[in-house]
């Protein structure tokens, strides 16, 4: 395909544009303005595309390049006579990518290269919204001016375009180009798309604008002895130098506004960047002011059992003092040579009557505790039971003439004191 010398100078001029964007932006490094290949003819049709959108007020499309980028370099060994570049497509207001050229089959024993479009629309890898089937793809075969579509193909409508299963069942995670030409490929072996017209006839070509309908090719018309075309014109002759001139002006324009297009959307990060870190220091900051109500009312409570306690202390203080005041009063303070009194010496009973009391009431009480304890044992077995009742009986009669002695002591008998049945 020729390209004249005003294609070929905007290529440059693009080219040239992102050498100098990547030594801006990448630290002064920059490949080799004269690379070729896949990358830069994905690169270059990117590029007109945004052109397109910047000219008609739209944002910039094809968010996921990188991935974009990956599959489309990966098709070099498997598909090399597809290239992107870019295209129209029926309904869309700037081009689209497209992946233009031939698939290989083999049917019959022979080889052959099939000419087809793989379109892919900007919301890839995501499915484009609203089409049918939801895929972000559409591949149509191309029949050149030899070839017609086969009527009734099983995977090729009327229009030239394909239905596989790789694009109806299309996932952005885990469905790739190669899969579905793979599945093209595999189909057209099966089943030609195209064939050959006979000799002497030709195909006309529509114009581009009726080429593609509804994301297919319109059926080829046949035309027969069609005359040749005329030469086309010689490339218009331009001046070296203002050429350059016209580079620099643009290259010029492009370091502007790109730098003003990464300072904005730096401006943008930053303004979301500020917003998250104060909806963060408000969520820290009403964490702080909860613990620190928390902490006031902790010092408060602490406050007051401090004054509790030392009201406490003051108490037993002065419980201390009148106890020392009264064992010295009583003469039972501890000196040297003495011994310390033992708990009957400090219970002193005021008569003989008292006395008798208090001795019937221990006698009473032993023998509960011992009767309390003979029956703990015997539960645990460790007491056999012939021995158990024998102690039981002699102990009931102890307990009942020390109830009966403290009931005398207190001017009542064991007789009066049982309540009538």
């Amino acid at each position: 395909e020729r390209v004249d010398r005003a294609t070929s100078s905007q290529l440059w001029r693009r080219r040239a544009a992102r050498e100098s964007m990547n030594w801006l932006f990448g630290g002064g490094r920059s490949d080799s303005p004269s690379r070729t290949g896949r990358a830069d003819r994905l690169q270059d049709a990117l590029a007109v595309i945004d052109d397109a959108c910047a000219r008609a007020g739209l944002s910039r499309t094809y968010p996921n390049r990188g991935l974009l980028a990956d599959q489309v370099g990966a098709l070099a060994e498997g598909f090399p006579g597809l290239q992107p570049r870019h295209a129209l497509y029926p309904g869309w207001q700037h081009p689209l990518i497209c992946l233009d050229g031939t698939v290989p089959i083999a049917h019959g024993g022979a080889g052959y290269n099939i000419p087809v479009n793989l379109w892919i629309f900007p919301s890839f890898p995501h499915p484009l919204v609203g089409s049918i089937p939801p895929s972000p793809l559409a591949l149509v075969v191309t029949p050149t001016p030899g070839m017609v579509l086969k009527p009734g193909h099983p995977s090729v409508d009327a229009a030239g375009r394909c239905s596989l299963s790789a694009i109806a069942r299309w996932a952005p995670r885990g469905s790739t180009l190669s899969a579905v030409l793979a599945e093209a490929c595999a189909a057209f072996s099966a089943v030609p798309p195209v064939y050959a017209l006979p000799q002497g006839h030709v195909v006309q070509a529509l114009p581009s604008g009726q080429a593609v309908a509804h994301g297919g090719v319109a059926q080829a018309q046949l035309a027969e002895h069609q005359p040749p075309q005329a030469p086309a014109q010689p490339p218009p002759q331009h001046s070296g130098r203002a050429d350059t001139r016209e580079l620099t002006r643009e290259l010029a324009e492009g370091r502007r506004e790109f730098i003003a297009l990464r300072l904005r959307e730096r401006a943008a990060e930053l303004a979301r960047e500020s917003a998250a870190r104060e909806a963060e220091l408000a969520r820290e900051r009403a964490v702080l002011q909860e613990r620190a109500r928390h902490v006031i009312d902790v010092e408060a409570q602490c406050l007051a059992e401090a004054e509790a306690g030392e009201a406490h202390t003051l108490a037993a203080s002065t419980y201390r003092a009148r106890a020392e005041e009264w064992v010295a009063a009583h003469g039972m303070g501890s000196s040297a040579g003495q011994t310390e009194p033992g708990i009957e010496a400090l219970v002193v009973p005021a008569d003989a009557r008292s006395e008798q009391l208090l001795a019937a009431l221990s006698e009473e009480r032993a023998v509960q505790e011992v009767l309390r304890t003979l029956a703990g044992l015997h539960e645990e077995g460790k007491v056999p039971t012939k021995l158990f009742l024998k102690q039981t009986r002699k102990l009931s009669r102890e307990l009942f003439f020390a109830r009966a002695a403290r009931m005398e002591a207190v001017g009542e008998t064991a007789l009066t004191a049982r309540p009538a049945r």
